[in-house]
């Protein structure tokens, strides 16, 4: 009798499982990208196409035409899903739409939406209104130069995009630095927090438009932590760096089966807390010194200037790029294009250290004068068109 009992519920079991297989498979796996094509406020046409974050970079999704300014995107979420399940980052998932308009706009803008509105069958839409003039045409049939253009002039698919190069490398970059007088000193530290996201800037240029600019952000989450701090005494220097990943993909955007432009994204793919330590790193450019205060101190042991990452109104900082790009130059993979393109001298990588209000990244630092002695703080900012950022570097000076 036992033995039946058994093999009875081992067979509703099976039953169960099978169902539940059945209605897995059954359900939809689909969500949907919904994409607006607007020029000075009125729905335009044009070509569009998305391209989805994956583990190992940007993967094409779809491209079509934009009759009458709008065009829906059907995206495998359960595929996307699998393939971030196993990776050691959390991310929010991240898409990189492009639309090039027929009167002659381009962009590709990056837009983020979190997992849980990344659902089966939802809906998800995004506008665009391009800015961008482009100044050179690449359609074969409107009899524009290919001179200096390096996609093939024609491929077998109508409005697809198809990324033919790509390379990785990492760097060493300062994030933390202090420069002391001889009557001043500081103590500087900076952490990650285990699992909070961070952002970090996605810089495009289009063969067509001859401008560099930032399309938005993708963010990352790591498992460990990590933290170092430094202590530069009187007339010191003070460093805190850490190893950053970035990645170089040259995209190909075909409509009619006939080259419509030419693209070159640049993004971080990765960053280990573990590496945090006080040594120098690539040092992004300073374009101005901001003045922070000037102050006197009556006391060695207490700071006459201290700063936290709540004190920073933008919640982004600065950090060196050209690194990067001037290794992409050794091996010849950065097309003569993109290094005319305008604001290619002031390219940096933006790091977002706050979402939803929790910081991911937190610093500090104290300034100590000896008694007496007046000093002016100054923190430095980089110059990019509409993101000028703040570098976490500081100097004092003596008044």
């Amino acid at each position: 009798m036992r033995v039946r009992v058994v093999i009875f519920l081992a067979f509703i079991l099976m039953l169960l499982v099978a169902g539940y297989m059945i209605l897995v498979f059954a359900l939809p796996k689909e969500a949907y990208i919904v994409v607006k094509v607007y020029r000075e406020g009125v729905l335009k046409p044009g070509a569009v196409y998305l391209r989805a974050l994956y583990p190992q970079g940007f993967k094409f999704i779809g491209g079509g035409y934009a009759k009458n300014g709008v065009y829906r995107f059907k995206i495998n979420v359960g595929e996307l899903a699998s393939a971030w399940a196993g990776d050691r980052r959390g991310t929010i998932p991240t898409f990189l739409i492009t639309v090039f308009t027929e009167d002659g706009y381009a962009e590709t803008k990056a837009v983020n939406i979190e997992w849980i509105k990344l659902t089966p069958l939802s809906v998800n839409t995004f506008t665009l209104e391009p800015k961008n003039k482009r100044k050179r045409f690449l359609r074969i049939q409107e009899g524009a130069s290919c001179q200096s253009m390096t996609c093939p002039e024609t491929y077998g698919c109508d409005y697809c995009a198809v990324m033919v190069d790509t390379f990785e490398y990492s760097g060493r970059v300062l994030l933390m630095k202090a420069v002391t007088n001889e009557n001043s000193s500081a103590d500087m530290s900076y952490s990650y927090h285990v699992d909070k996201k961070a952002g970090f800037s996605i810089a495009v240029t289009f063969f067509s438009t001859e401008v560099w600019e930032i399309a938005g952000y993708t963010w990352y989450s790591r498992s460990g932590g990590g933290s170092a701090a430094d202590t530069p005494g009187r007339g010191e220097t003070g460093y805190i760096s850490m190893v950053m990943y970035l990645r170089y993909e040259k995209w190909c955007f075909y409509s009619n089966f006939q080259l419509e432009d030419e693209e070159v994204v640049i993004y971080a793919v990765d960053f280990d807390p573990n590496t945090l330590t006080n040594k120098p790193g690539y040092q992004v450019p300073v374009n101005q010194w901001t003045n922070l205060g000037t102050y006197t101190s009556t006391d060695p042991l207490k700071p006459i200037y201290v700063e936290t990452e709540g004190e920073l109104g933008s919640g982004r900082i600065a950090v060196d790029i050209k690194w990067f790009i001037n290794k992409l130059i050794s091996l010849a993979k950065l097309p003569a294009w993109a290094q005319a393109a305008a604001n290619f001298a002031s390219l940096f990588l933006a790091i977002k250290i706050i979402y939803q209000n929790v910081y991911a990244f937190s610093y500090s630092i104290f300034i100590f004068g000896d008694t007496g002695t007046t000093h002016t703080i100054q923190r430095a900012t980089h110059y990019f068109p509409n993101l000028n950022t703040p570098a976490l570097y500081y100097k004092t000076t003596k008044v």
